[in-house]
């Protein structure tokens, strides 16, 4: 007796099973890095020890610098005329462009490690996934290149616009006799009128919103690279997020409102502390300082860590069973 073809249960080359669910993906994304501590942690040592080997020195530099400045100002000794200000270090300059790379390196290492484990839905044993996103560091950090600067090379559109027809109103300011250009720019070369500036604003709001359709469009790209490499990576992404433009939007947009929320509450909080324990008085300034950096850092950290959540969510629901049968998810 032979099986009918047409009485399968699950095409392995159809579309998927169930389509992509935003709603259902930003609510798991909230609780994903809450659920899998153990993972969290694992995927966070390699990128602390690299800031911890590469640029803690310079990071020390830095703040004993931003101190000084600090001490310098509360005590007026830069408003005095007869204090010198504060000798800065000679290589403040390398230090702070290190220390970016090196904090850049080490998201990048972060987010593949865990974009990597919730694309497989933390299934792979920690051995091999720790192993597999070091190899496939190269090609995510390019991944996520792409899809943190295609938005900006899209928003440097009005800005360009807006610097040209500056030029272009200064060109004719000069050019033109000054009775003309007092009637038709207000006698000041290079200003902008208000029908100019109305359609500029437009024009930025518009390519603000297209930024970040492209940056939704774009999310499942670094998770994709991260699980299963560049091949056929920005098509497959592309086809991933075919329809959740709007959805995903928001979800990145609600995500990066929720973490300025959870900072805006704890820098109260401790404002509120510091100034009760000052007695009602000002606050000790490095304190505050290093609070700030260290809060800042958090809800970055946050707003990094959920949209990475949803890029590989959006991953792991939207692969169809042959994409999920491919022999490259096992690498």
């Amino acid at each position: 007796m032979r099986a009918d073809p047409n009485d399968r249960i699950i095409s392995a080359d159809g579309p998927p099973v169930s389509p992509v669910s935003v709603p259902r993906i930003f609510a798991v994304g909230l609780a994903l890095p809450f659920a899998h501590p153990l993972r969290l942690i694992l995927c966070s040592v390699l990128p602390l020890a690299l800031i911890v080997v590469l640029g803690l020195a310079p990071m020390e530099r830095i703040i004993v610098m931003w101190q000084t400045i600090f001490s310098a100002a509360r005590s007026g000794g830069m408003g005095a005329a007869t204090t010198a200000p504060p000798v800065l270090p000679a290589d403040v300059g390398a230090d702070v462009l290190k220390v970016e790379g090196v904090l850049f390196l080490a998201l990048s290492l972060w987010l593949c490690a865990w974009q990597r484990a919730a694309a497989r839905g933390f299934g792979e044993p920690i051995l091999r996934w720790l192993g597999s996103s070091l190899l496939r560091l190269p090609g995510y950090v390019l991944a996520l290149a792409v899809w943190l600067l295609a938005p900006v090379v899209v928003l440097l559109i009005p800005i360009g616009v807006t610097l040209g027809l500056i030029a272009l109103n200064m060109g004719l300011g000069w050019a033109a006799p000054s009775r003309q250009v007092a009637g038709e720019m207000a006698a000041i070369p290079g200003m902008l009128s208000d029908l100019q500036w109305w359609v500029l604003a437009i024009a930025m709001l518009t390519v603000t919103l297209v930024a970040l359709w492209l940056n939704a469009r774009l999310s499942p790209l670094p998770a994709l690279v991260a699980s299963q490499g560049w091949r056929r990576a920005l098509g497959r992404a592309w086809r991933l997020s075919h329809g959740h433009g709007f959805g995903l939007s928001v979800s990145l947009l609600g995500y990066t409102l929720l973490a300025f929320l959870a900072i805006l509450i704890a820098g109260i909080a401790f404002g509120a502390l510091m100034v009760a324990g000052a007695g009602g008085g000002i606050p000790d300034t490095g304190t505050a300082v290093t609070f700030g950096g260290i809060v800042d850092l958090g809800g970055t950290a946050l707003i990094a860590i959920w949209h990475a959540s949803l890029g590989a969510l959006v991953v792991r629901d939207g692969l169809s069973p042959a994409e999920a049968l491919d022999l490259a998810m096992f690498d």
